[in-house]
């Protein structure tokens, strides 16, 4: 079994506390915690000790993620627009 390194931890945990902003549509709470996953983004891709299938699952979940933020920026824009 191998062990995750903190810096994945880390990762996970950004990626969770963006995920709750988002879902809150809390925008300065996913300014922050996107500047936050940022640098657990890296530290872990760049952590020696790394578990590389973890770390590319965990990038996976983190594309997604993104990808529902742009989504749900965009959503935004368009009914603050409206209004």
């Amino acid at each position: 079994m191998a062990l995750i390194p903190h810096s994945q931890w880390r990762l996970v945990r950004m990626r969770k506390a963006l995920e709750s902003a988002l879902s809150e549509q809390d925008w300065d709470k996913v300014r922050q915690f996107d500047l936050s996953l940022m640098q657990a983004l890296n530290e872990a891709s760049e952590d020696p000790e790394r578990d590389a299938k973890t770390l590319l699952m965990e990038l996976n979940a983190v594309v997604h993620l993104y990808k529902d933020l742009v989504l749900s920026s965009e959503l935004h824009r368009t009914v603050n627009q409206l209004h």
